[in-house]
């Protein structure tokens, strides 16, 4: 399931992963083995009191309990799940940190988004998503879920 949220507040965040478990109620027993993330680049995992970092080319960084966005990707998922509660609970949240170049990139795209949204307010295209990228150049904040059957068990 992919899951997107925009936020408006903030032009320089990063892609944010929820992985959840298949089964949300089921529950790890201490004769199970907890599935762990897979990547195709070998990984070195260092702890700290609030991130993981897991060394790789890709740069990504997993986010624990107690970290600020932590708190806060786990309280946009919860609310805006759905009508229903969400059955299950979060739990890896993986932050991929952006090179220079994407983030100039998207400074880039984000001016061209605007001065669109910008031309078509004066051609008359009274619109809400207009109003929004003249503020925010169409910001959009990811969120996926990694299904269990996707991860490889150790």
């Amino acid at each position: 399931m992919n899951h997107h949220t925009q936020n408006h507040n903030n032009p320089n965040h990063d892609k944010v992963i929820i992985r959840t478990p298949k089964h949300p109620s089921s529950k790890y027993s201490s004769s199970t083995t907890k599935p762990e993330f897979k990547a195709r680049t070998t990984m070195t995992r260092s702890r700290s009191s609030t991130t993981t970092t897991i060394t790789s080319l890709c740069g990504i960084i997993e986010l624990l309990e107690g970290h600020p966005s932590h708190n806060v990707v786990e309280i946009i998922f919860h609310t805006s799940w759905g009508p229903k509660p969400f059955p299950g609970r979060v739990e890896l949240i993986f932050k991929v940190q952006r090179a220079s170049h994407t983030l100039a990139r998207f400074e880039e795209f984000r001016k061209a988004m605007k001065a669109r949204a910008t031309a078509g307010l004066a051609e008359g295209n009274d619109d809400e998503e207009n109003t929004w990228c003249i503020a925010d150049g169409n910001e959009v904040m990811w969120f996926h879920c990694l299904i269990q059957s996707n991860i490889s068990e150790k």
